[in-house]
């Protein structure tokens, strides 16, 4: 998808959220309107935005809609975790990701994951050593801080394979993700280094890595957890934008 279809795009869902959000959830007038949804001028005022850049992200005319406007929009909206992701990803050619030094996070998406206090949240480096973890996801997973390690090295932690019920249908996924989100690092020398180290520590990542079909986005794959004989399942959301960036992002919520 090209920068100017993902902006049409994001406008056009966030038009359609907004034909869809009843004006008397706010307590505003119904009136005459051409739609029974919010006018754009009240989403633009209760967004705490001008109507003039609304107007513009709706009609997928604005070219750099920064994270906390599309999150203001979003919670005026009321839009689902999901539903979140889901604009975030279409307004993933933008600046999202600042120009800040490889392992730092910038303030959009320490903004982004503080909001998402509901979901468990990773955050890896292009290479997939882990920068950051939310206090959900270490909770859910029964973890301490990960912060540092390979991220298949934390699929192969012994505690974490006890808890993960469907731990190698996992390992497959993401090894399946990673070469996806790594397609500009394979002349890369660390990234050469990391596959030799996994091809040989991770019985089943070359097959993996040869067979498996690529998947750009693990919105439809499980993770069923049993800690103490308390069984959860829960669903992975959208990816964030991955290629070409420093970060890689997953999120996932109990179902």
């Amino acid at each position: 998808m090209t920068k100017i279809d993902s902006l049409k795009t994001l406008g056009q869902f966030i038009r359609k959220k907004r034909e869809s959000t009843l004006p008397e959830v706010y307590n505003l007038q119904v009136g005459r309107r051409k739609t029974s949804g919010l006018r754009r001028e009240e989403v633009a005022t209760l967004s705490g935005i001008s109507i003039s850049l609304y107007t513009l992200i709706e009609q997928g005319q604005y070219q750099h809609p920064s994270v906390d406007v599309l999150m203001s929009i979003g919670r005026t909206l009321k839009m689902t975790p999901e539903e979140l992701n889901h604009i975030m990803v279409l307004s993933s050619n933008q600046n999202i990701i600042d120009s800040k030094p490889s392992g730092e996070l910038s303030d959009d998406i320490q903004f982004l994951l503080d909001d998402f206090s509901s979901v468990s949240a990773l955050v890896l480096d292009a290479y997939w050593y882990i920068l950051y973890a939310n206090e959900n996801f270490l909770t859910n997973l029964a973890l301490k801080d990960v912060t540092g390690k390979h991220f298949f090295d934390l699929l192969l932690d012994d505690e974490l394979t006890k808890v993960i019920e469907n731990i190698k249908d996992l390992r497959k996924t993401f090894i399946s993700i990673f070469r996806y989100t790594s397609s500009t690092l394979y002349h890369d020398d660390k990234f050469s280094d990391l596959m030799n180290n996994h091809l040989l520590t991770m019985k089943d990542f070359e097959q993996g890595w040869s067979n498996q079909v690529v998947l750009g986005n693990p919105n439809h794959v499980s993770l069923t957890t049993n800690i103490n004989g308390d069984k959860q399942k829960y669903r992975f959301l959208p990816l964030y934008p991955v290629t070409d960036t420093d970060f890689v992002i997953f999120t996932f919520q109990k179902t």
